[in-house]
């Protein structure tokens, strides 16, 4: 075909256009693909090989247009091939790189200016029009640029020997128009001199083109060739061609396809075989077409978990994100030291569970502080850096001194919810459950079933990549082990793609179980005690010179510190970690008799340790510390920890005092972003089992009831309505009843900072100290004792306050557990009933509450299914409220039971043109009860500002007022502020807004 017979521009490939279609858009397409051709080349002969090397009566393949090639792995893509002339010579058109660059996103932007718009796009850039396409993407991301859109819709590059560092491409370009000017023929010399590696333009744009893909975080993928190539070869003059004495040679090495981000993918073919195939089995095109596929299924899957409903589901699903417990974990013990966990990479045991698929399960054991945990931290990265996007990495740190992550169901938690964030469509899996149960799928009391359930179907899903789970301390699972250790068992071996690492103490129940587990591995930090006291050798080497730096030690100092720990660590980490932190309280002179008065051993070190507390001048405070956070259900921010403990009057708001208490706590305690954690939980136990007598003088039960009645003071201090100022009716007026937990930002001063564990915790401190044994109730459990007092006057303020804080499933436990333990008794009677209210209503209500926080108060003034709970509430000394309660009538009440048929359902429903009465199918109802509207609405014209959408009912737009199952209607009228709503069961609700 003549040259001036091509015809420029894009060319849609796939699916194929019908004769009689003009310029389609495919709208069902879910990707656009554009492939971009050379130098000196055109489409479609760029993309087509024969199928057969050399036979050129064999098929000719298109990669690109073949049914049984791209089509066939992204069957849902829009492919396209843009043409251009980039010829150098022979017609070879006036044009500079950024006018070709401009010319290229006119023509996609025409491409896409209705359906497509936004539709993402892979591009696949042959040598030199990858730098096309850089130069496009350059223009696109300009500030004010037509084509933004572009390049916020791309998705991935897979660039084909485009040489972006110099090479034998470039040398081979210039060398073509040399030979064309040699020989008097055309050439173009704007082009090649964009393209020439020694103009200062090419290094500008590589280098802007990086930054860019950087910014928009745009996946990329460089292939390169590893056969030569005879760039002379189109050249007939053979005299010229010696002259040059050009050899063949690889055109775009490794070294030139390299751009950054992941390292180039080898081909093994010629330069001229990148942008061509063969067929169907051709490995370079099975490597080619599953990186763009990737691309495809990777942004499909990130949108996945946009969706709301996917959001809202992963959002329940997480009670803790491992990742960020992993950081805070490695930030506690001073970060995490490669060369102090590096050795378990050539241990013979974990290269045997990493590299024999028969032996899926690794469990590492030690006694405490030999550095399991930080051990593990160390493997994961690893594991995760050698597995890349190939496979997933999902892990769980169980810390018995945290009630949100001591127990099996938030393992399974944590385990499912690292997977779906890695792979997430395996949130299917959840949503076949969660769509029927919703949130209380995992806080009920089957929510360990269902979540075995998911969990053995995700491994069972042949999507699944392979998947490395590692659980650390299974000792401080405080709730459930039995169950978790029955699910390792039972899982370890059920899928060759999954391999277990599992970390404990010795404990013998724990190794009871699993020595049932077939083709398991164990590793013995004692019995590896020569590798693990050379990791301690170099922990002790990091740590004294931290010390040294911050002591300014003398030589001989820094050598006898190293010298003493070398000798006395016996292999534990955290007797090192603890012995430094003791030294860096002392003065340098008294440096080496503490050292030496320091003794080996974990036991004997926490013995010294809390002696030394009992000698300080500020032992009771400490005391008191020391056992608040030792039964508090998790770690205690410093501003909760004030208001639990006793301080001085004038005193009680001094945070830095209180971070010194906590400082004279020996080691025990540690504070992290204003966090107090134990240092270790060998450390609580240590505390638990050998100075109970001592911190819990008159036992733990009393600091359990100093503890909720400290709670319930602040509480009933504190907790008030609107918390958040969020209600503003000179501003906002309605939209702060429609304002989602999601949108909402905690202010500065935050009212809830101290209460937050109150909150959450005092009802699990009052069952522990009223339901316990050798119990002094006192007036807590009584009819007008402490709880019902607060229950009738803040429950409200206290769901909102739990809303707020996104604990109303903690919330939702307690209550279920106080009502539970109160069936039991026969007294107190309206204690009794009133928590069995308070269940019936925070489960009634459970969705808005947590949602959509200040709904709660409408719903519970339109929807409670109690009046003796919520009456406190509204008192006509407040703020007049949005909603009134209701007026309802239905088949079995007064007047409409003499006017209306008990089996019709009311189909149709207005008001009167005065508003006294609503008109039905099945009758007129009066509303004489109710004041005038203050807006008069004919019944033919329903007011615009009113109206009920999906569950809501919407003022202005706004959500105003969640309704019940039970409350959405069949039919709807509206008259001002009044609204009235029909059912098929022929109730008719009449609610009154103040509008």
């Amino acid at each position: 075909m003549a040259l001036m017979a091509r015809q420029y521009g894009l060319h849609q490939v796939w699916p194929p256009i019908q004769a009689d279609e003009h310029d389609p858009e495919s709208p069902s397409a879910s990707v656009d693909i554009v492939a971009i051709h050379g130098l000196d080349t055109g489409s479609p002969r760029t993309w087509i090989a024969y199928a057969v090397e050399g036979n050129t009566r064999s098929r000719e393949v298109h990669w690109l247009e073949d049914l049984d090639m791209l089509p066939s792995v992204i069957p849902d893509a829009r492919i396209f091939t843009y043409d251009w002339n980039a010829n150098t010579f022979k017609e070879a058109a006036e044009d500079n790189l950024p006018g070709h660059a401009t010319a290229f996103l006119d023509k996609l932007k025409q491409k896409r200016h209705l359906n497509a718009q936004g539709r993402p796009i892979i591009f696949v850039a042959s040598c030199f029009g990858g730098l096309l396409l850089g130069e496009a993407l350059i223009q696109a991301s300009a500030k004010q640029s037509k084509y933004t859109e572009l390049v916020k819709s791309t998705i991935g590059i897979a660039f084909l020997g485009t040489p972006f560092r110099g090479s034998g491409a470039n040398k081979a370009a210039v060398v073509r128009v040399r030979v064309a000017k040699f020989m008097h023929s055309d050439y173009c010399k704007l082009l090649i001199r964009h393209l020439d590696p020694k103009n200062g333009r090419y290094d500008h744009l590589v280098t802007n083109l990086s930054a860019l893909l950087s910014e928009f975080h745009i996946p990329t993928r460089c292939f390169y060739e590893i056969l030569p190539t005879n760039y002379l070869r189109a050249v007939s003059n053979k005299w010229f061609a010696d002259i040059v004495n050009r050899s063949p040679r690889v055109l775009v090495d490794m070294q030139s396809a390299c751009l950054g981000g992941p390292l180039p993918q080898q081909l093994n073919v010629s330069h001229a075989m990148l942008n061509k195939f063969r067929g169907p089995n051709d490995e370079n095109f099975k490597t080619v077409s599953f990186q763009l596929k990737t691309f495809a299924d990777d942004y499909l899957d990130s949108r996945l978990l946009q969706n709301k409903e996917n959001k809202d589901c992963l959002r329940h699903l997480r009670s803790t994100d491992p990742r960020d417990d992993k950081k805070r974990i490695e930030q506690t013990k001073g970060g995490l030291l490669h060369d102090a966990y590096c050795w378990i990479l050539q241990n013979d045991e974990f290269k045997q569970w990493r590299d024999n698929q028969q032996k899926p399960l690794l469990w590492i054991k030690s006694d405490p502080g030999k550095g399991k945990t930080m051990l593990l931290c160390g493997i994961i990265d690893e594991l995760s850096k050698s597995i890349g996007k190939n496979g997933l990495v999902s892990y769980f740190f169980c810390q018995g001194a945290d009630s949100r992550i001591n127990n099996a169901v938030a393992v399974l938690r944590g385990l499912i919810y690292l997977l779906i964030t890695q792979q997430p469509p395996l949130i299917s899996h959840v949503r076949k459950k969660y769509d029927q149960a919703g949130q209380a799928l995992f806080d009920d009391m089957n929510t360990w079933v269902s979540l075995f359930g998911i969990f053995t179907d995700i491994l069972q899903d042949p999507r699944l990549k392979p998947t490395y789970f590692i659980i650390d301390a299974l000792d401080e699972c405080v709730t459930d082990l039995q169950q978790l250790l029955d699910l390792i068992v039972q899982r370890s071996s059920h899928s060759p793609k999954v391999k277990w690492i599992v970390s404990s103490r010795n404990w013998p129940n724990i190794e009871e179980e699993l020595e049932t587990a077939r083709q398991k591995l164990r590793l013995s930090l004692e019995i590896s005690a020569d590798l693990v006291t050379k990791a301690v050798a170099t922990y002790i080497q990091h740590k004294v010179r931290q010390l040294t730096g911050k002591k300014h030690y003398t030589d001989e100092t820094e050598k006898i510190v190293r010298q003493h720990l070398t000798l006395h660590a016996n292999g534990t980490f955290l007797w090192v970690a603890l012995v430094c932190q003791s030294l860096e309280r002392v003065p340098n002179w008294n440096t080496l008799a503490t050292l030496r008065a320091i003794p080996s051993g974990l036991e004997a070190l926490y013995a010294t340790m809390i002696g030394q507390v009992y000698a300080s001048k500020v032992v009771d405070p400490c005391k008191q510390i020391l056992a608040i956070v030792s039964i508090a259900r998790r770690p205690l921010a410093l501003k909760e920890l004030a208001v639990l403990v006793d301080r001085p009057e004038g005193n009680s708001d001094d945070l830095k005092s209180l971070n010194e208490i906590v400082g004279f706590c020996g080691s025990f305690l540690t504070i992290r972003e204003f966090t107090v954690y134990f240092v270790h939980q060998s450390a609580k136990d240590f505390l638990l089992k050998n100075q109970s007598q001592t911190i819990f003088p008159s036992g733990s039960q009393e600091m359990d009831r100093t503890i909720f009645s400290k709670s319930l003071e602040l509480m009933s201090r504190t907790l008030k309505r609107d918390m958040y100022h969020l209600y503003t009716p000179e501003i906002d007026g309605l939209r702060a009843f429609g304002v989602a937990i999601d949108e909402i930002k905690q202010p500065d001063q935050n009212p809830l900072a101290a209460a937050g564990y109150p909150c959450v915790y005092w009802v699990d401190h009052f069952c522990a100290y009223a339901f316990g044994e050798n119990v002094k109730q006192g007036g807590d459990l009584q009819d007008s004792g402490t709880v019902e007092l607060f229950l009738r006057e803040k429950y409200l303020y206290w769901l909102e306050a739990l809303s707020l804080l996104q604990s109303i499933p903690e919330g939702v436990a307690s209550i279920i557990k106080l009502n539970g333990l109160l069936q039991g008794k026969a007294e107190p009677h309206r204690l009794i009933d009133l928590v069995r209210d308070a269940r019936r209503f925070i489960l009634y209500h459970r969705l808005v509450i947590e949602s959509f926080p200040l709904q709660l108060y409408a719903s519970a003034l339109v929807f409670s299914p109690s009046d003796s709970l919520i009456r406190k509430y509204f008192k006509q000394d407040e703020p007049k409220w949005i909603i009134t309660k209701p007026r309802l009538w239905d088949a079995g009440s007064g007047a409409l039971q003499q006017t209306l048929d008990v089996d019709i359902s009311v189909d149709t429903l207005f008001f009167s043109d005065d508003g006294t009465h609503v008109q039905t199918n099945r009758g007129s109802l009066p509303i004489v009860s109710f004041p005038p509207a203050r807006l008069a609405v004919s019944h033919q014209v329903v007011s615009p500002f009113i109206f009920v959408k999906d569950q809501w009912l919407c003022s202005q737009s706004v959500p105003i007022l969640w309704l019940p199952p039970e409350y959405r209607s069949h039919c709807i009228a509206v008259y001002g502020g009044t609204v009235g709503f029909g059912y098929v069961s022929g109730r008719v609700t009449i609610i009154e807004l103040s509008l």
